[in-house]
């Protein structure tokens, strides 16, 4: 009798697991700005602000969408330049990654949305904790969207992860 109660116990909660994996741990919305001409899903209402960019030149206006969700926060924001250069990539990069007293760990170049950029990954720390920063910087014309994902490396899973970047896309005015 025993044994068919722990069987039956297993099952349940094998199939409360598999359940589990069907549904997505983050409460997905669609963001869509129609001045910074961009859409992509959080993980949660977002909060908008700007703020001046006072490390470059000309010290532009940053526009920034975020969600808090699973101890990270999910970012996405714009800002219009006149030089868009590798320096200035360098520099914004640089910013994201001080915000967590952070280091930069990777970079390759990337594509999304039929427009060219950068994505990095910084680990440093937010207080006294860990930090992990993954982002992409892309380049459209005169505008460079930052794309940013910022808590503990354990926090949410590479396919939440995945779900936020791939999301992004820009469109045409």
């Amino acid at each position: 009798m025993h044994a068919i109660a722990a069987q039956a116990g297993a099952a349940l909660a094998l199939a409360v697991a598999l359940l589990a994996g069907c549904y997505p741990s983050l409460d997905w919305r669609e963001v869509t700005s129609k001045e910074g001409r961009f859409s992509v899903l959080l993980p949660g209402r977002p909060a908008q602000e700007s703020r001046t960019l006072s490390a470059i030149p000309g010290s532009p206006l940053m526009h920034l969408w975020s969600a808090k969700a699973a101890d990270m926060v999910f970012g996405v924001g714009y800002v219009d330049l006149q030089v868009r250069d590798a320096q200035t990539l360098a520099a914004l990069r640089d910013a994201l990654a001080r915000n967590i007293q952070g280091k930069i760990v990777s970079e390759r170049a990337v594509g999304a949305s039929g427009i060219a950029g950068t994505e990095f990954v910084a680990e440093g720390s937010i207080g006294e904790a860990p930090a992990v920063l993954r982002a992409r910087l892309l380049v459209s014309g005169d505008r460079v969207y930052q794309i940013a994902a910022v808590g503990s490396a354990r926090a949410v899973a590479a396919e939440e992860l995945a779900t936020f970047f791939d999301s992004f896309s820009v469109s045409s005015r």
